[in-house]
């Protein structure tokens, strides 16, 4: 709920989401503008099948797709459908349990040298840790930074002062930032804004800048600290919608 309320705080013009049929029964009368798809089938541990999930969507009309958020971990072979995440062309932003479940896997990091799109990660640093094990996280900023380029993908690394770095060296940090970015499901939020501000960019130019994930990452940090409604991600979502439409003006 958190990551699709983001999302539309972004402006996206359409949004879909596959999950389980229990989900879905509440979250769609809550936000009945989302499409969803009915994942039908759970493994056997309760997590989404994400191989069954992609055949829901036919991914020639997404500018942005999202993995991780409630996802959960799975018993399947990253190798079942890692192929057609290969393939997509739109953005690709990995968080929470996509990100675990790519660090379990064979290939590791190294899989996002396979991908034709442009890809973000959104990890805060324990999910960073499992993924880029082999890099010192004592300073986030040069982590980051060595994280993009070894992995050509962009990084936001989550906290009270995120770190956005780009495979080409760039790297911005955060500062002066409340310490309530940080706060359970602030990371959902993000994700799901996050997606939803690329998708806008890919819609309208057909590419992406790296700044346009450090404005994300910035305007979600300021509605956090400014937020009227309150300190919890849902009074959150709708200070960053409100936020957002007062700059599109």
């Amino acid at each position: 709920l958190l990551a699709l309320k983001g999302a539309m705080a972004s402006g996206a013009g359409s949004i879909q989401a596959v999950l389980d049929e229990s989900i879905i029964n509440h979250l769609w009368t809550i936000v009945p503008e989302v499409v969803f798809h009915n994942s039908f089938d759970c493994s056997s541990n309760k997590s989404l099948d994400l191989s069954k999930c992609l055949k829901k969507i036919s991914l020639d009309h997404v500018d942005s797709l999202l993995i991780g958020p409630g996802l959960g971990l799975d018993d399947g072979n990253w190798e079942d459908f890692s192929e057609t995440l290969e393939v997509f062309e739109g953005l690709l932003v990995f968080d929470a349990d996509a990100l675990n479940r790519l660090s379990f896997s064979k290939e590791g990091w190294a899989w996002f040298k396979k991908r034709k799109g442009t890809t973000w990660i959104t990890p805060h640093l324990k999910e960073f840790s499992r993924l880029f094990p082999e890099i010192d996280i004592s300073c986030p900023l040069k982590a980051a930074e060595l994280a993009a380029r070894n992995s050509g993908v962009s990084v936001l690394l989550k906290g009270a002062h995120s770190v956005i770095a780009a495979p080409d060296g760039s790297v911005k940090q955060l500062i002066d930032t409340s310490d309530l970015v940080a706060r359970a499901g602030l990371g959902d939020l993000l994700a799901g804004f996050v997606a939803g501000i690329g998708a806008t960019g890919m819609a309208s130019k057909s590419e992406l800048n790296f700044d346009l994930l450090a404005f994300a990452a910035l305007l979600h940090a300021y509605a956090s600290s400014s937020c009227e409604f309150g300190t919890n991600a849902g009074s959150i979502a709708q200070s960053l919608a409100k936020l957002y439409k007062e700059f599109q003006h």
